[in-house]
Order: structure tokens, then sequence, then C-alpha cells
């Protein structure tokens, strides 16, 4: 006759199998409960991330943007010297314009300035005349307004010297990644298998790509609208055009609204001469969107970055409403890596589980 197991291993028997269905609901509630409260901690702090991750796409935007040129030095020079160089460059073309174009512009600023009062009996006299119209709504809508101006003109040197820092801190960060791109992507392929690292090297290269892409070609876009708006004003008669070129190049780098934005501000400006020219103002702003929509766009920034319309005017409203106007300027390009990452990682993913064929 068999001997009975021990009364310890008998129970333990029939306790096996829910011993292990506890083990098991341990090992999935711990992960859930990590990932929640980690969850949890993100949305407190990501407002208090929120600027800082936007200097930061800046500042990888414009590495990937200067890459290139940087890789192409390499050849000849060691890459820390190669982007020295690179960035010195930049600060030379920087020197240059800027002695081409400070003199001319700080003297129609001054101009303008000087004429502010004028503008200002301008605007009261038109004030006034639709105050009657609207029975003094107009006039109690505007009461605030000079409040309104006095504050933020006493902003205006903590805003610039803000601005200072911001653009230091994208500048330091911008050579960091050129200067450790190489490892930290090395480190980033280490994380998985080795059938994988060649496909994720490529999509890698190609978010690059199209970040640096997009941001090469609104500066290219930029700069010839800046000239074609100080040419056009300067041929039909509109003050400042310097001054206004100069705002047409720098509105170019917000997408889509910059364009609009400075237009109205030059019409408005043009108005105080007469109505005509504020409709020639118009009229120049009118077809240098439709140059920079059908010329400009489809021959440069579509070389440099394949990104649709739609997309970048829904980037551009998620971003404005998230970050303000930065979160405006790095809407496009992340909505470049997001693509990317949809078209080569999601999609085909996707299909696999699918069993589905890729479109012809």
């Amino acid at each position: 006759m068999a001997e009975k197991p021990p009364e310890g291993e008998a129970g333990g028997a029939k306790e096996g199998p829910a011993g292990t269905a506890a083990v098991s609901l341990w090992r999935g509630v711990v992960p859930l409960a990590l990932a929640v409260a980690l969850g949890l901690v993100l949305v407190y702090v990501l407002p208090y991330l929120a600027r800082p991750l936007e200097l930061l796409v800046v500042a990888v935007t414009l590495a990937e943007a200067l890459a290139p040129v940087v890789g192409w030095l390499s050849r000849w020079l060691r890459p820390i010297l190669a982007i020295a160089v690179v960035y010195a460059a930049l600060a030379l073309v920087a020197v240059v314009v800027g002695w081409l174009i400070v003199p001319p512009l700080v003297d129609q600023a001054q101009t303008l300035i000087a004429r502010a009062p004028t503008f200002l009996a301008q605007a009261q006299a038109f004030v006034d005349r639709w105050d009657r119209v609207t029975g003094g709504r107009l006039a109690g809508l505007l009461e605030t307004l000079p409040g309104r101006i006095g504050a933020g003109l006493v902003r205006v040197p903590l805003q610039l010297a803000g601005a200072l820092f911001d653009a230091l801190l994208v500048i330091f960060f911008s050579i960091y990644w050129l200067a450790g791109a190489p490892r930290i992507e090395g480190f980033a392929l280490s994380l998985l298998r080795p059938r994988y690292r060649a496909q994720a090297a490529l999509v890698l290269h190609q978010i690059g790509l199209n970040m640096g892409g997009y941001v090469r070609g609104a500066v290219i876009n930029a700069v010839i609208m800046g000239v074609l708006a100080w040419l056009g004003l300067s041929v039909i008669g509109v003050p400042f055009a310097v001054v206004l070129g100069a705002l047409t190049m720098l509105g170019e780098l917000v997408p889509i609204l910059g364009s609009v934005i400075v237009g109205t501000i030059v019409t408005l400006i043009a108005l105080t001469r007469s109505l005509q020219l504020a409709l020639g103002a118009a009229a120049l702003f009118t077809a240098l969107v439709q140059i920079e929509g059908h010329l400009l766009t489809p021959n440069i920034m579509r070389r440099q970055t394949n990104v649709p319309q739609t997309l970048v005017l829904f980037a551009i409203v998620v971003g404005g409403g998230a970050g303000g106007l930065l979160g405006v300027i790095v809407s496009v390009p992340i909505a470049a890596a997001v693509r990317v990452l949809v078209l080569e990682v999601v999609a085909p993913w996707e299909r696999r589980l699918a069993r589905a064929e890729p479109p012809s």
C-alpha cells in the first residue's frame, strides 16, 4: 500500500494553482499601479516642464537643421571643431546682416516713434467718429487700452532679458546635441534587439531630416519673403519699409498666421497715409501669400520636409492652445517627427497585426 504524502505536501498540491494565480495577479497589479502613479505625477509636473521641453525641441530642431553642414565639415575636421566653425559662421552672418540692416532699421524706428503722436491723433479721430456710430461703446472698450499698453511696456525689459536667456539656452542645448548625438543614438539603439536596430536608425535619421528640414525651409522662406516685402513696400511708397520687411521676415517663422498678422499691421500703418496706399499694401501682401503658397512652399518647404498643410494647420492649433507662441513654433517640427513615427513604425506594425497589404 502506497504511503500518503505528507499533509503539508498535499496541502501545497491543492493550493498550487491558487498560489500561482495570486502571484500572477500581484505581478500584474504592481506595474499597473506604478504606471498610474507615474501618470499622475506627470500630469502634475508636466505644466512646469512644458517650457523647458519646448526649448529643448527648438534646440534639437536647430541642431538637426545644422547637422548636414556639420557632417560635411567633419570629413576634414574633428566633429567638435566642425561645430565651432558652423556656429562661428552663423555668428559672422548675424553680425554682417545686423551691420547692413540695423542702422536704417534704427533710423526708421526712431522716425516711427517720433510720429507716434500723429498716429495716436489719427486713431483718436477714428475712434471719435465711430464712437458716435456705436453709441459710445467703442470708447468704453478702449478705455483700458492705455493702461494695458503701459503695463506691457514695463514688462518689455524683463521679456527681452528672458528671450535672450532662452536663446542662449537653445544655442547651448543645440551644441550639446550636435556633439553628443552619436552617443545618444548609440545608447538608444542598444536598448533594442539587434534585428531592429537598422530600421530604428533609419527612422531616427528620417525624423532628424524632417525636423531640421523644416527649419531650413522656414528660414529660406522667411528671408525671401522679407526681401520681397521690403522691395514691394519701397516701390509702392509705404513708410518704414526696412522695419516692415524685417517684421515680415520674423513673422514668417510663425507658420501660416505670421504673414496674416504682419500684413494686417502693414496695412494699418499704410492707412495712416491714405486709403489707396493701404489697399496697395493689402494687395502686396495678398500677392506675397500667393507666391509663398504656390511657389516657395512647393519648391522649398516640401523639398526640405514633406509635411502636409492640413497637418501643419492642426499642429498649429494644438501647439498654440497648449503653449502659446512658442508652442506654435515647435508644433510643426513635432508633427513632422510624429508623422515619421506613424508612417514608419505604427502603420507597418498595425498592418502586420491585421495581415494587411500596404497601399500601392
